[in-house]
This record gives structure tokens, C-alpha cells and sequence, in this order.
């Protein structure tokens, strides 16, 4: 099985301008906590609800209000982990495991044709699979 067989295809995303108030806007219009980044249509980065609570709530500026932050600065732009949709869920978990990720941006050349979450992996693996395990357990249990 494929990861385009899975992933979530209507995905919300924000413009690289958008101010960390917009991204949590567009969380709570759209119940969900993975916002991938654009820039001139291209993936730049991928904010969650868990990096608005670390990177903003927990260390609010003082000089100026947290919630028109430029989501580029708290944003994961180095390091971002991506997947092709031709790829295998098996690839897709393992990959999870290993850079200890809850969902993978779906790209093609930089542009956004989904996500995949853990989720959608548990939910079409039916928990089955060494890899899947694999990746559920990375990602849920304490270092």
C-alpha cells in the first residue's frame, strides 16, 4: 500500500507572511494541529499545536504580542521530514520511528499533496505490521 492510498489529501496550509494568530486560526476552523508552511507554493516549513505552545506560549516575548509573531519564527523549516506519495506505508513508518514525527508532509518536487498522519497509518495498517508498531511506539512512549 502506497502513502497517496492513505494520506489526507484537503489539507490546510498558511502562507509563509501568515502571524502565528493566523495559524491558530486556521487550527481551530479546521480541528487540527498540522499547518505545513507555503512559499511561493512550496513547502517551507510545518508548524503544530504543539510548537505554538513550546515555541511561543511557553517563551512569550515580552516586547511585543506573542500572537503576531511571523509563523516563520517558530516554525519547523530545518530538518523538515517529508514523504513522496509513491512511497510504502512500511517506508512512511519507518520513517516515523526514526525522526519521532506524528504526521509526514506528502510532497511532490516541494508541492503539498497531503499529509499522513499516525493515524492514517494505524488506520490502514489496522495495527498490523512490525513497522507500524514500530512507529507507534517511537512516537508514543517516553524517551
Amino acid at each position: 500500500m502506497h502513502v497517496s492510498d492513505v494520506m489526507t489529501r484537503e489539507v490546510a496550509v498558511a502562507d509563509i507572511q501568515a502571524t502565528v494568530r493566523d495559524v491558530a486560526g486556521i487550527m481551530r476552523i479546521e480541528d487540527c494541529g498540522f499547518v505545513p508552511i507555503l512559499s511561493s507554493g512550496r513547502l517551507a516549513g510545518v508548524i503544530t499545536d504543539r510548537d505554538l505552545a513550546i515555541r511561543c506560549l511557553a517563551q512569550q516575548d515580552m516586547d511585543g504580542l506573542i500572537e503576531d509573531m511571523p509563523v516563520a519564527e517558530v516554525m519547523t523549516a530545518d530538518d523538515l521530514v517529508t514523504i513522496d506519495p509513491d512511497d510504502t506505508l512500511e517506508t512512511a513508518a519507518h520513517l516515523m520511528a526514526l525522526r519521532r514525527v506524528r504526521r509526514l508532509a506528502v510532497t511532490t518536487d516541494g508541492i503539498v499533496q497531503g499529509v499522513l498522519s499516525l493515524g492514517d497509518l494505524e488506520q490502514a495498517t489496522h495495527g498490523r505490521g512490525a513497522a507500524a508498531r514500530e512507529a507507534v511506539l517511537a512516537v508514543t512512549l517516553p524517551d
